[in-house]
């Protein structure tokens, strides 16, 4: 009885220094917990030990587009109308190259110069996300010299669509390629009113924003070491208009966007613009030197 007793207590005792050692491991735990990581405004990680004061502060905007992302994130499409149609009735577009759902690029349009955005039938909304467009066909067989088109990308509500106008002579139908960046996704930029007021945007604030006379607006994306090497700064104009947005590198993290009326002098006007590091994976992109 008494080794029964015996053998008891030393399963007992062993049995208390395994938990004791299981409690420690759980203490030492709980305290490890106790660091955190938090967004800062600069739009970089932050570790915060409690004990310790002063953050780490861990810089990831010159990566900030999820390589798992990839060019899956953005929705494009070649849109293609009737480049004569002069009546909404004739005016049809129709997307003629776009990428596999649910990312690719719809629409349901019937208006001379203006069509509507859709992703897989959603609309693309204009808080949502930087849309960029391109005429692909200027001056189509049989036009005249002076038969220049435009595009540019404005909200209605909050649905986005695309104005296609003739230089100096109003809407019209242009063939246009364009492609949708989703804030969601990391995508850095924005969309700026005529007075250079942030409306939307990821990776910028307003005080990233500054202007600097009529249809200039300064633009420094956090992060940026030379805008010159880093990266591209993409703008369009933001209205139902026939203007016209370029950018310029200024140097450090700044470039000059540019807003400038058709046919016309500089306008203060809405304006939109997207940020592409060279690192974003699967970027083919260069700055050409119109020089040379």
């Amino acid at each position: 009885m008494f080794a029964n007793k015996a053998r008891s207590s030393l399963f007992f005792n062993r049995k208390s220094h395994r938990n004791h050692r299981r409690q420690r491991s759980f203490e030492e735990l709980e305290l490890r917990q106790l660091l955190t990581v938090a967004p800062s405004p600069d739009f970089a990680s932050t570790l915060v030990n409690p004990a310790n004061p002063t953050p780490l502060s861990i810089d990831v905007v010159s990566n900030d587009v999820d390589s798992s992302i990839g060019p899956f994130g953005v929705i494009a499409g070649n849109l293609a109308v009737d480049h004569g149609a002069t009546t909404n009735a004739t005016s049809g577009w129709t997307v003629t190259e776009t990428g596999p759902a649910p990312n690719n690029l719809t629409t349901n349009s019937a208006n001379v110069g203006d069509v509507q955005l859709f992703r897989d039938g959603t609309p693309m909304t204009y808080s949502g996300g930087f849309a960029f467009a391109t005429v692909r066909q200027n001056i189509p067989f049989g036009s005249t010299l002076t038969d220049f088109r435009s595009a540019e990308a404005y909200p209605s509500g909050d649905d986005f669509w695309l104005s296609t106008t003739q230089m100096g002579a109003g809407e019209g139908n242009a063939n246009v390629s364009v492609a949708y960046f989703p804030f969601a996704n990391g995508w850095i930029g924005g969309h700026l009113d005529p007075a250079g007021t942030l409306l939307f945007g990821n990776g910028v604030t307003q005080g990233n924003i500054a202007m600097n006379g009529t249809g200039d607006y300064q633009v420094s994306i956090p992060g940026v070491s030379d805008s010159t090497q880093d990266g591209l700064l993409f703008a369009i104009g933001g209205s139902n208009e026939d203007n016209i947005a370029s950018t310029y590198a200024l140097g450090g993290n700044s470039w000059q966007v540019s807003v400038r009326d058709n046919g016309n002098s500089a306008e203060t006007d809405d304006v939109s613009f997207l940020y592409l590091p060279y690192t974003t994976t699967n970027l083919i992109a260069a700055r050409v030197d119109g020089a040379t």
